[in-house]
């Protein structure tokens, strides 16, 4: 059976060499750990030491996407030819161990060492393992020291493992302050929240339940129906998750759909809705009565869509592939729409950690399409009504640089405060952007917007 560190060191293989999504990468590998096991025949009683692996082979392996610039950094101080000429299998197997010797101190070194060794030999590279051995040896003599720069902003990317380009831009936005809390906040554990299905049962008898399956609840105390969890192992077990008494959304999020004010008998159009849970929220807001088509792209993502409805008892919610680029003039006018824009990510690297890494030159037509998806959404919107423009980014450029250049262009528009229901942000200024060291959630940013009476775009 593979330990939890060699389970961590395949998938992070495939995460790099295939590209494939952090969770799905993972979840893939632990699988096919439960079906050995079962094949197997593992004894029953093993299941805690099943279980027990499991997750120290997702502490390990979403450790290692988070301070990868760290630990590479570190490494490639002891590798005397770099990183570049490195074997795949030895650069994963080494930041799994320098992950444990810097961040995991309880850990005994020679446990480290060894395992490191022997993952080595079992993944054939066996003319590696000395190698392994002593740079980690070495940088045991040394303390464990992190490499230090004159450069301040080298020193914060390193430390933190967030790329100098995304400090500086967060630098030049919200200060030197907010910047180096914000890195911090990334990469310490996301808080969970789940929204409570109010067409099922209030917010106190969803919490009785989950209690009685020993899951510890927290009713947040600025949004009405979110509730904050201390667990995060699997609810889809629950039965009351699969009773479709809640469903999993960021408190962030949960507040972008509550922005959009809807009312029972309105007409919705959610432009890029997948997988959701904004939908899900404004239906119940809703109380289920009215209209919302909920679109994306592509027909997989607007499946899980139709899956999350039917799961809540969700009656009002019309699922259509459709591109958020394209008008479509057969379509009625909308008393209220949700532009939730494809984005950078970057206000959600507690989540998505690989997401940090990616260069900027891959971000640089976000603007520009998130423009023109905003500018389409809008004119299905009637006079008097609400448009909501929202990402889940920190980048300036993609959240108030598209909103300005949106009203420059179409004055009729104009923000508007946030409306009741919005709990503790009820009469805010229409514009927020959210911070995890602040908000205590994702990074996220929300412009609600009206449109004016005799408004042409």
């Amino acid at each position: 059976m593979a330990t939890a560190r060699q389970m961590a060191v395949e998938a992070l293989l495939r995460v790099e060499k295939d590209g494939a999504y952090s969770n799905l990468a993972l979840d893939r590998r632990l699988e096919e750990y439960e079906k050995k096991a079962e094949k197997e025949k593992d004894a029953p009683s093993h299941a805690e030491r099943r279980k027990s692996e499991a997750a120290f082979a997702s502490t390990l392996f979403y450790g290692v996407l988070e301070r990868r610039l760290t630990l590479d950094c570190c490494i490639e101080k002891y590798a005397a030819k770099g990183l570049k000429g490195m074997p795949p299998e030895v650069l994963q197997i080494l930041r799994v161990a320098f992950y444990q010797l810097l961040f995991l101190p309880n850990i005994p070194e020679s446990a480290v060492v060894n395992e490191a060794v022997k993952i080595t030999k079992q993944m054939r590279r066996s003319s590696a393992a000395g190698f392994v051995n002593g740079l980690l040896r070495s940088f045991l003599r040394d303390d464990r020291a992190l490499p230090h720069f004159d450069n301040p902003l080298k020193e914060l990317s390193i430390l933190y493992s967030i790329p100098e380009w995304v400090l500086l831009e967060w630098q030049k936005a919200y200060g030197s302050e907010n910047t180096e809390q914000m890195a911090s906040a990334f990469n310490r554990p996301s808080p969970l929240f789940i929204r409570v299905n109010s067409l099922k049962g209030s917010i106190d008898e969803l919490r009785m339940e989950l209690e009685k399956e020993q899951v510890s609840v927290f009713p947040d105390p600025d949004i009405p129906g979110c509730i904050r969890i201390a667990e995060q192992g699997n609810l889809r077990k629950l039965s009351v998750f699969q009773n479709g008494r809640f469903h999993v959304q960021d408190k962030s999020s949960q507040l972008c759909a509550l922005a959009l004010g809807a009312k029972p008998g309105e007409r919705i159009l959610d432009i890029c809705a997948a997988p959701g849970g904004k939908t899900f929220t404004i239906a119940q807001q809703m109380q289920d009565k009215g209209v919302i088509d909920a679109c994306d792209l592509y027909e997989k993502r607007v499946g899980l869509i139709r899956e999350g409805a039917e799961r809540l008892g969700i009656t009002s919610v019309c699922c259509k592939t459709r591109d958020a680029l394209q008008f479509v003039p057969d379509l009625p006018l909308y008393d209220r729409v949700l532009c939730d824009a494809p984005c950078s990510g970057l206000g959600v690297l507690g989540r998505k950690p690989e997401i940090r890494y990616k260069q900027r030159t891959e971000f640089s037509d976000l603007p520009f399409i998130q423009y023109k998806i905003l500018e389409n959404a809008a004119r299905y919107l009637k006079e008097g009504g609400i448009l909501v423009y929202s990402t889940c980014t920190l980048r300036p450029v993609e959240n108030s640089g598209v909103v300005r250049l949106f009203l420059k262009k179409h004055p009729s528009f104009m923000i508007t405060s946030f409306p009741e229901g919005c709990g503790a942000y009820t009469g805010k200024h229409g514009e927020l952007t959210l911070m995890p060291h602040v908000d205590g959630t994702d990074g996220f940013y929300i412009c609600r917007m009206v449109k004016q009476p005799s408004a042409k775009l």
